[in-house]
């Protein structure tokens, strides 16, 4: 599968929401220009960067914030596969419908929380197809299984998708930085969350054609 692009954002968690796996081991933290890439021994891409909302002394750091806000803007205004610029609409663990004025006004409100020092912005990819909504679904469930609550993103998937591989711009702040392991859990539970997504859908399938096998043979039965 061909990874999705990399673009530029920014984002938050709250300081509890670390992004862990039970028994995960935590490394040291490897700078590189602040990007990280996830390895490619699963299905589920994750990409990443950060930049800094708050100075050493403590203080928000406007230019961190406005990047977040452009960023944001870009994202949501990405053309289509014919290359029609809409607006597309933010979504985070509650609303699909976050407009531009709400996904900015969160930025600047969790920009000024005191546990906001890294703004991350991650392309999450499941490696599988999906429409807008599944990978909406998708890239909840998996978030949620991290403890990441706080977030606002942007799905590029289905008619309003500019590239055939479904993916998702999320932006979150944390205290803490993510570290290698944390990537290496978030694509495990990904990969996880797509199949168990998958099988939901193959036995709601399966159901249909249940129903509709018992209702060919009630036709039947009464001569229809």
């Amino acid at each position: 599968m061909g990874r999705p692009e990399f673009e530029g954002v920014s984002g938050r968690v709250m300081q509890h929401a670390s992004v862990r796996l039970s028994g995960a081991r935590r490394m040291a933290s490897v700078r590189s220009n602040g990007r990280r890439s996830s390895g490619t021994s699963t299905r589920t891409v994750v990409k990443t960067t950060f930049s800094f909302v708050r100075t050493k002394g403590g203080k928000v750091r406007s230019s961190g914030v406005q990047k977040a806000k452009d960023a944001a803007q870009y994202y949501g205004h990405r053309p289509d596969k014919d290359g029609v610029r809409q607006y597309r609409e933010g979504f985070n663990a509650e609303r699909e419908d976050l407009s531009k004025h709400e996904v900015a006004k969160f930025i600047e409100e969790e920009a000024r929380k005191p546990e906001s020092v890294y703004a991350y912005r991650m392309i999450m990819s499941p490696g599988a197809p999906m429409n807008e909504q599944q990978v909406k679904d998708w890239a909840r469930s998996t978030l949620e299984r991290h403890g990441v609550s706080q977030y606002v993103a942007f799905a590029h998937a289905g008619e309003h998708a500019h590239t055939d591989h479904a993916h998702v711009h999320v932006m979150f702040m944390r205290q803490e930085k993510l570290e290698r392991d944390d990537f290496k859990a978030l694509r495990v539970v990904g990969d996880d969350e797509s199949d168990k997504q998958l099988k939901a859908e193959q036995e709601l399938d399966r159901q249909k054609v249940q129903e509709n096998t018992r209702e060919r043979l009630s036709q039947i039965e009464l001569g229809g």
